[in-house]
């Protein structure tokens, strides 16, 4: 076929740097959210590897990723999957995900007295 475009390394290689940005872009923006509830984030970013936005509070620690879907742009963590345009509703649902949760506690016998 004359005339048609064929993809060449810097086309693929820009292709790839561009979903690279989409993901660090979406990842940014949630951290800037978590951080207006208190939260640290820590974004991790490699040359080889898609970036991970990590989180650790109250002795709990969560890796979050953001991935292309069929439907769009989504951020992932364990249990859960959350429109990456909907930032505010991933940082909230994190935030509760990562309250500590109050310690099991055995629920304790009432016995009534009985007069003799």
């Amino acid at each position: 076929m004359l005339g048609a475009a064929m993809p060449s390394v810097v086309t693929i290689h820009t292709s790839l740097a561009t979903v690279s940005s989409r993901r660090r872009d979406h990842l940014t923006a949630l951290a800037s959210a978590l951080q207006m509830r208190g939260l640290r984030a820590l974004l991790s970013v490699s040359h080889a590897q898609s970036p991970i936005l990590h989180l650790a509070a109250h002795g709990r620690r969560v890796a979050v990723v953001v991935a292309q879907s069929p439907t769009g742009w989504v951020f992932l963590w364990p249990g859960a999957q959350v429109p990456a345009d909907d930032v505010e509703s991933a940082a909230r649902q994190l935030a509760a995900f990562v309250q500590p949760r109050p310690a099991w506690q055995p629920r304790r016998a009432h016995l009534s007295a009985v007069a003799a």
